[in-house]
């Protein structure tokens, strides 16, 4: 009699993992769609907008706590693009002040309003330097927290999916090359959110802001042209880039 050889697991068969949570099966389908989309143009480099609706389902936060950090560190990024601008503004005060205390004449009353003003500019500029810092850290823990998130959700999800790949799968490829695709793929999702949640989005504010001061002061032209001069960095960069 002659026994059957054992035949090889095909690639087919899938190697079955129990999970009951919810959320990492849900990241797991997203991610099988985006693997099984990436397949099909495996041959052509995928484009800015491509990438960006594979990873765009884990770039929202998944819990109410992560979305709260994920507002507390917009709203602490912003506020610190309007903070920096107030800094320069109070040392104009000081150096007016000055300004009318050389031409007062001897006056007390100007003097002594002078001295007020000096005191007030001075002591404003170094809170608001303060409040500056508190803000950066606040904004550094939350962001942080809320990238770690993302990453851990999408470095989930992927581990999942090879999971239930095939065994000739496994045997065919290098563990080393599939580790560093990992890791870049779970990095690169927490740089997108910190590129384009709190990068490009501030920077668009900050210039509105600084082209509103200087229309505020009278000059109308410094304020369109540092507009202007922002998107057109914007732009060259993302042609160049892509």
């Amino acid at each position: 009699m002659s026994s059957k050889p054992p035949s090889r697991p095909s690639e087919a068969t899938p190697l079955v993992v129990k999970n009951g949570n919810k959320e990492a099966l849900d990241d797991e389908e997203k991610c099988s769609a985006s693997i099984s989309a990436a397949k099909n143009n495996s041959n052509t480099t995928p484009t800015w907008k491509e990438a960006f609706a594979h990873v765009s389902p884990f770039l929202k936060p998944s819990d109410r706590r992560h979305l709260l950090l994920a507002l507390l560190a917009l709203f602490a990024v912003l506020l610190e693009k309007i903070v920096n601008v107030l800094p320069p503004l109070a040392i104009r005060h000081a150096v007016d002040a000055i300004s009318d205390f050389s031409s007062s004449g001897g006056d007390q009353d100007v003097q002594q309003r002078v001295a007020t003003t000096i005191s007030l500019s001075i002591g404003s500029y170094f809170l608001l330097q303060t409040v500056d810092s508190a803000l950066s850290s606040i904004q550094s823990v939350t962001q942080r927290a809320v990238s770690m998130d993302a990453e851990r959700r999408f470095a989930s999800a992927l581990f999942a999916h090879l999971n239930i790949l095939g065994a000739s799968y496994h045997l065919e490829r290098h563990s080393g090359e599939l580790l560093r695709i990992l890791s870049r793929g779970a990095d690169a999702t927490s740089t997108i959110i910190e590129a384009l949640l709190f990068s490009l989005v501030p920077t668009l504010f900050e210039a509105c802001v600084v082209g509103g001061v200087f229309w505020l002061l009278g000059m109308p032209s410094i304020a369109v042209s540092t507009i202007l001069s922002v998107l057109a960095y914007i732009l060259y960069t993302y042609y160049v880039t892509n």
